[in-house]
């Protein structure tokens, strides 16, 4: 039994819990909130939240939703187009692109995808009001309320900037390009993607009131921790099954124009000889191949084509690594909602150098 659950099951005096939606109504501000908690049948003992502090008995319970299912794919408002569609963006201008998320967005923007693009004959600019741990709700609350909450960070013209933690504010960055491509990003948790899922048409309000040419909508699938992270639910595959599911059921609820299965790209990683090292702390991603996977899923996402084989790669990154990212994150435009295996990259590539007569065997990754 995973360890986090082992430790509840002790207290809760159960082997294993399910996991429920719980809601209640606010009279104060008349509205209904959810979230998914767990729940051990055999003492009724509820817990939810990071850490997952154990909630009181005042809720009501409604029927156990499946987020963990066989398959993430149950049905046609919980599935994907398999491949991922193109967004047919015109990449002979200069592909504007905002990111609105927290530091897992930072993650995807920062470091490598310029770099990327530029390699490949694409002018972007991105922009990224970031303030850490932010979920869509608070995004909604900073609008109104016109809280500076953010750094606006921005890449354009080959230069990064920043305005300080706290200087900007949500409208700031929205007025400030002719955005082509919005991307929406909260906390890899499946309990996040459904608690904040309420916010979503306010958010996608929002950005629409202020701008005024046409753009893409685009829903970040993040991903799980690694093994040694504190969000884990259970274990990583499950963790990935349940964002896989909330994802493809948001997509689909909400009207996005796309998603960006990065959430998906990382597990498949995962099974390759990477392993589970593409965490920096166990949430956020590494600053090689975790976030160079991020920018080639979003590369791919926003032109259409196949990774493999790109230009770009980490200075300190060797080809063959470059190609097993570029495999998982191609993989998972063609599968989103499965782990594809590459579990025999990297097991026997070895190459056999000859020093006068002497000869021997050296790893290449």
């Amino acid at each position: 039994m995973p360890v986090l659950y082992h430790k509840m099951a002790q207290t809760a005096g159960s082997s294993y819990p399910e996991q429920r939606v719980q809601k209640r109504y606010d009279f104060s501000k008349k509205e209904t909130t959810q979230a998914i908690y767990l729940w051990f049948p055999a003492t009724g003992l509820r817990y939810r939240g990071f850490g997952w502090k154990q909630l009181p008995d005042t809720t009501t319970i409604d029927p156990i939703i499946p987020v963990n299912p066989d398959t993430t794919s149950t049905g046609a408002t919980d599935s994907l187009p398999s491949p991922l569609p193109t967004l047919g963006m015109d990449l002979t201008k200069t592909i504007h692109i905002l990111g609105i998320g927290n530091s897992f967005t930072v993650d995807m923007l920062e470091q490598h995808f310029a770099p990327l693009c530029a390699g490949q004959g694409i002018n972007v600019v991105i922009g990224y009001p970031y303030a850490g741990g932010t979920v869509f709700t608070e995004h909604v609350q900073y609008y109104k309320n016109g809280t500076k909450a953010y750094d606006y960070r921005k890449w354009a013209n080959g230069k990064s900037s920043a305005t300080g933690e706290k200087t900007a504010t949500l409208k700031q960055a929205l007025l400030d390009e002719p955005w082509d491509m919005v991307t929406y990003q909260s906390y890899g948790s499946a309990m996040t993607y459904e608690s904040t899922a309420s916010a979503h048409e306010e958010l996608q309000a929002i950005v629409k009131d202020n701008l005024t040419s046409p753009y893409k909508q685009a829903l970040c699938m993040t991903w799980s921790d690694a093994q040694t992270g504190s969000l884990i639910e259970g274990d990583q595959q499950r963790t990935t099954d349940s964002i896989a599911y909330w994802a493809a059921r948001n997509y689909n609820r909400y009207g996005y124009d796309m998603i960006i299965p990065i959430g998906m790209a990382i597990q498949n990683a995962r099974t390759s000889f990477l392993g589970d090292n593409l965490n920096r702390d166990g949430h956020h991603l590494n600053m090689c191949e975790g976030r160079y996977i991020a920018a080639l899923v979003l590369y791919e996402v926003i032109t259409g084509k196949s990774s493999i084989g790109v230009h770009y790669h980490p200075e300190n990154m060797t080809d063959f690594r470059a190609l097993v990212c570029q495999e998982a994150a191609h993989a998972a435009i063609l599968n989103p909602l499965h782990v594809t295996s590459l579990s025999e990259k990297g097991k026997c590539v070895f190459r056999t150098l000859l020093f006068s007569s002497n000869s021997f065997s050296a790893k290449i990754f």
